[in-house]
């Protein structure tokens, strides 16, 4: 629920702007993992959407993405819950 998160401006979703043809060619996902990654994502801006309850976000998943940070409520009603659906084909070039 929305009174369990600590911090109403946070725990939602960052999404980089930065495609895939921005983006340096080697990069590959896992590149974009752990603190070298960070580093390569702090060079673009980003949009952080705060959590709400029932909120839907639709966006170009093939945009580097990820969950932001938040304080929750302790309990297991406090939960943050997220679900993801997929469609479509990933573009390729090979």
């Amino acid at each position: 629920p929305n009174e369990a998160n600590l911090e109403p401006d946070r725990g939602g979703l960052k999404i980089y702007d930065a495609t895939q043809l921005h983006m340096p060619r080697s990069v590959t996902p896992p590149e974009l993992q752990g603190e070298s990654g960070r580093r390569i994502l702090a060079e673009y801006s980003n949009l952080t959407i705060p959590f709400r309850q029932n909120r839907i976000t639709i966006f170009d998943s093939s945009l580097p993405h990820e969950s932001d940070v938040g304080a929750w409520a302790p309990g297991y009603t406090n939960r943050r819950i997220s679900i993801t659906f997929l469609f479509g084909d990933a573009d390729t070039e090979d």
